[in-house]
């Protein structure tokens, strides 16, 4: 992730891969399991789990997250590059530190 930030590139989490969905299922398992007041420790498995066989079953199957429509990886290319903050301003635009 931190290569894609380096070189103003689309972040493969947010790619067509199932790493963001996988990713959400195993955040909503442990919000039940809180909301549930299940043991922590079996919480996190039950996570994990969840998390790691959607991931598994999507490599195994070619599954792919649907993409919006109208936006080709250029445009989303572009629109990222557009977009991305500013760099912290440099010490000479204030002067040096007192």
């Amino acid at each position: 992730m931190v290569r894609d930030l380096l070189l103003a590139d689309v972040p493969m989490v947010l790619r067509a891969d199932l790493y963001a969905v996988a990713t959400l299922s195993g955040a909503v398992a442990m919000v039940i399991g809180a909301w549930l007041v299940w043991p922590v420790v079996p919480t996190i498995a039950v996570a994990a789990l969840a998390c790691f066989v959607l991931r598994m079953l999507a490599v195994r199957r070619g599954w792919r997250a649907a993409a919006a429509r109208g936006l080709s990886s250029t445009s989303v290319t572009w629109m990222w590059q557009c977009h991305r903050p500013e760099p912290f301003p440099s010490e000479s635009m204030y002067g040096s530190p007192a």
